[in-house]
């Protein structure tokens, strides 16, 4: 008897075993991030820049941050015998060219005005001229070709 009990275990204990092999192994899968990450573009650190006609006793002040395309800044007309004009501007730089819209305040009223100049070396000519309140209540040049250039020389920013 001794022998069929072993053989009976034997026999469990092969058929558990082969139970046991022909089980469906879980197959683990890692799956790797090969996701590269764009690099960010590098972003053009702000550049200060500051331009000044002083002609007698007046002045013309040119200060703006160029960020990119972006530009801030502000515009001072300072006449030593006159109210000044101090113009608080947004706008964008293409080429060598600035486009803006400024808060201008001048004798106590406040207007919004169109503030064009261009940056030529070591120069930026700022457009004086004609103006007109457009229908979205910005005052405009009438007509960009008439206008007259101030230049004023680059300074260091203080």
């Amino acid at each position: 008897m001794k022998t069929k009990t072993m053989k009976n275990k034997l026999m469990l204990l092969a058929a558990g075993i082969l139970m046991f092999s022909c089980q469906k192994k879980e197959e683990k899968t890692v799956i790797e991030d090969t996701t590269v990450e764009a690099e960010a573009p590098v972003a053009e650190a702000p550049e200060q820049i500051c331009f000044l006609n002083v002609v007698s006793k007046d002045s013309i002040v040119l200060n703006f941050t160029k960020s990119g395309d972006s530009v801030v800044g502000t515009f001072k007309w300072l006449p030593a015998e006159k109210d000044k004009k101090i113009t608080e501007f947004k706008g964008v730089i293409s080429g060598n060219t600035v486009t803006a819209i400024g808060e201008a305040l001048a004798e106590g009223t406040t207007n919004k005005e169109e503030l064009i100049f261009t940056i030529d070396g070591g120069q930026a000519k700022v457009k004086f001229g004609e103006m007109a309140e457009s229908s979205d209540g910005v005052w405009r040049y009438k007509n960009k070709n008439a206008t007259s250039d101030q230049v004023l020389n680059k300074v260091d920013c203080l």
